[in-house]
């Protein structure tokens, strides 16, 4: 499926709702620090919905840091969860890992597209 900005951006909202609700309810709990971990991330993905219109005028580079990052919090989330034989935890990360490749790579497709667009546009000739 190609992804358009819109539904790019709706990806985005959509994967930052769980990890902000997930971490406010841990911080009213007893796990404050993994509470805060989770409320970055679901921060992270409502401003990474923000800057998807932006994609095409400036470089891929914000996104792919932030997913980059968030990935490797992921990851070291499915590690510990192995460690300690929390399986459903585990599918979870997994499936957030398949999520941050699959918004990273449309991301990166529509850059892409967006700058071939630009580049391909004739610039207007001003009378001198």
């Amino acid at each position: 499926m190609r992804e358009t900005a819109k539904s790019l951006h709706l990806y985005f909202v959509a994967s930052a709702v769980y990890p902000a609700y997930s971490g406010v309810q841990a911080m009213l709990g007893s796990e404050f620090v993994a509470g805060v971990i989770l409320l970055a991330l679901g921060l992270s993905y409502m401003y990474l919905s923000v800057q998807v219109p932006k994609l095409g005028k400036e470089s891929l580079g914000t996104v792919k840091w932030i997913l980059i990052a968030n990935s490797i919090l992921v990851g070291i989330a499915l590690l510990a969860s192995l460690a300690s034989s929390g399986v459903p935890l585990a599918i979870g990360c997994v499936l957030q890992l398949l999520i941050n490749w699959y918004l990273f790579t449309n991301a990166k497709r529509l850059a892409a597209e967006t700058q071939s667009q630009i580049a391909s546009t004739p610039s207007p000739i001003s009378p001198s």
